[in-house]
């Protein structure tokens, strides 16, 4: 991050101390082979956007915006953006064509509101509402003897004359709009209701705009929406995935912006174009669970990974999104490590990767092909049981393996994951691909199994109550015991016997000593706390204030708000501060513990 945090006094004796007597006992051995450190895939600092200067308010008009619709069958007058005053908007259209519209999310019919030359009025009801902001959603068609003609045209309106900027209402916080039919939603239909759908078939069709912190309008764009998560999906504010397909949108089939500052492909460019990408609610740590949850822990996680060379991990985004209008929150806004992303990264073509995943769904557990074939999912398989059943020791077994395994990306995987302590790993959302096609010697093009960190909000001392008492340190530690000592699944057992190893052995702690000091060390995990606090922070009143139904249209199904005051909030963020403050210490018991 661009700035840092005092911490307290170096402690006695220090993590490095005791890391480096091992690392040095560990060197005193004959390696078997040797680690070759791959080139540092395109990564990202991943840290919050900064906002370009704010356009000039300009009341009555648009602030900072681009026409979307222009070449559409339907043309508005003023295009989709953060307005300070009310204003009436203007169709323009061939005048055999009859236009209706709605204004709330639903795709016009002629059994629509009939647009008339008077317009459309899109007023600032916030007063009235007792909001801070009024989003108008409205969706245009025109139909010729019955029949549609052409697409839905859609505009999303955000009118406040509280604020004279979109930055002003929004804090430097990014917006996403998702306009889609009720019936998509809610249900018998709706993925809400229907949360525990999985895949393609859960998918539904919506239309997708993104405005930046300033409030430039980025993209519009016809896409899919979907369910996004595992145990997660029931909660009330739900993760999301949003797919560009050129089925939904013919002239795009793209997200074509570049919505994560600082990410760029292997050809050192920014990215701007996204096959998908994930509104991430938190998982176990959601704003309606305990009172540690900070909506924070996986983004800041992977964020301090995002530095690591050779591993893959989610830059992160906040965003403020809208449903129809409806506010629904604050999401994290991530990469979707799919066959687009490992192309951007490692320059791999999607159809020659594969992609293995493991994890439960509806409480049963299993073995899921996201790219690839069954004879993909065996190699996985058997590579981790060869590696697991087999003495490591050997030069030529540990040969063996580095031919099957990166062990380098592996040693990341691992450390990352032990030192934030994820307690739903390795048992649970594991993720791994490899290059499919023909081995050759460019980077991620060697036919050799990699693992992408996914979900890590379980972690970082979300557990137990708030302060890090004895207990909870305990815990901490007996989790990641199991994971370095074989006692906890396929990919634990697999790591042990590697550790088996001299050279593999060596490599791990030297780098288990670098992320106490450098990537997950106190002070530059503080800072990237502090940054992502402030840019949420800001928000919160509206957050808190905000109500989630099961189904707005019938609000005695269930209606549900944030666990947590500000201050309770602030509170559970001191518990990642302390996390940060005392794990160093925990890994140096840890490493001194199990390798001596």
């Amino acid at each position: 991050p661009s700035g840092s945090v005092k911490t307290a006094a170096a402690k006695t004796p220090s993590p490095e101390a005791t890391l480096q007597t091992a690392v040095s006992s560990a060197s005193s051995e004959t390696g078997t082979a040797s680690r070759t450190l791959a080139p540092t895939p395109t990564q990202t600092k991943t840290q919050t956007p900064k906002p370009t200067a704010a356009p000039t308010p300009t009341p009555n008009a648009y602030n900072g915006n681009i026409n979307l619709t222009e070449g559409k069958i339907i043309e508005f007058s003023h295009p989709s953006g953060y307005y300070d005053a009310p204003f009436t908007l203007k169709l323009s259209y061939d005048s055999s064509y009859k236009v209706y519209y709605t204004l709330n999310g639903n795709t016009p019919t002629t059994s629509s509101k009939a647009y008339t030359s008077s317009g459309i009025a899109v007023n600032d009801l916030s007063s009235d509402s007792g909001k801070d902001d009024d989003v108008v959603v409205i969706r245009a068609a025109a139909f010729k003897n019955g029949t549609q003609v052409g697409t839905t045209v859609t505009a999303t309106y955000i009118v406040n004359k509280k604020y004279s900027s979109f930055s002003g209402r929004y804090n430097d916080l990014a917006v996403i709009s998702i306009t889609t039919d009720k019936t998509n939603l809610y249900g018998s239909n709706g993925i809400f209701t229907n949360y525990t759908e999985h895949g393609r078939e859960s998918e539904r069709p919506a239309h997708v705009e993104f405005f930046d912190s300033d409030g430039t309008a980025g993209f519009s764009i016809d896409a899919g929406i979907r369910v996004y998560g595992g145990t997660s999906r029931a909660n009330p504010q739900k993760s999301l995935k949003l797919v560009a397909r050129k089925e939904y949108d013919a002239d795009n089939g793209k997200f074509k912006y570049p919505m994560i500052e600082g990410r760029y492909d292997l050809s050192g460019q920014i990215i701007d174009r996204y096959d998908s990408f994930i509104l991430r609610a938190g998982g176990n740590d959601n704003l309606f669970g305990g009172e540690r949850n900070t909506l924070l822990r996986d983004a800041l996680i992977h964020s301090l990974a995002c530095r690591i060379s050779n591993i893959a991990a989610q830059a992160y985004r906040p965003v403020v999104v809208y449903i129809n209008g409806d506010y629904f929150g604050v999401y994290n806004l991530r990469d979707d490590t799919d066959n687009d992303y490992l192309e951007q990264h490692y320059g791999i073509p999607k159809e020659e990767v594969a992609i293995i995943a493991y994890g439960h769904e509806n409480g049963n557990w299993f073995y899921k092909i996201d790219e690839g074939t069954q004879s993909d999912l065996n190699d996985y398989q058997n590579m981790l049981s060869w590696i697991a059943s087999n003495n490591m020791a050997s030069a030529s077994n540990y040969k063996k393996a580095c031919e099957m395994l990166d062990t380098d990306n592996f040693i990341k995987y691992i450390a990352v994951n032990v030192c934030a302590n994820n307690r739903d790993w390795p048992h649970n959302n594991v993720r791994a691909w490899k290059y499919t096609g023909t081995a050759n010697s460019k980077y991620g093009q060697d036919g050799k199994w990699r693992f992408i960190l996914k979900d890590i909000d379980y972690s970082w001392g979300i557990i137990n109550s708030p302060g890090a008492t004895k207990n909870v340190i305990a815990e901490e530690t007996s989790h990641s015991e199991d994971v370095l000592c074989g006692r906890a699944g396929e990919i634990s057992a697999a790591f042990a016997s590697l550790m088996q190893n001299a050279q593999f052995r060596k490599d791990f702690l030297e780098f288990m000593d670098e992320m106490i000091n450098n990537y997950f060390s106190e002070e530059t995990a503080c800072a990237m706390i502090t940054e992502m606090k402030n840019a949420m922070a800001k928000e919160y009143s509206h957050i808190y204030t905000n109500v989630w139904y099961t189904n707005p249209d019938q609000p005695s199904q269930g209606e549900y708000r944030v666990s947590l005051t500000y201050d309770e909030w602030v509170n559970a963020i001191e518990t990642l501060y302390e996390y940060a403050r005392k794990r160093p210490a925990v890994i140096e018991s840890l490493i001194k513990r199990v390798y001596g």
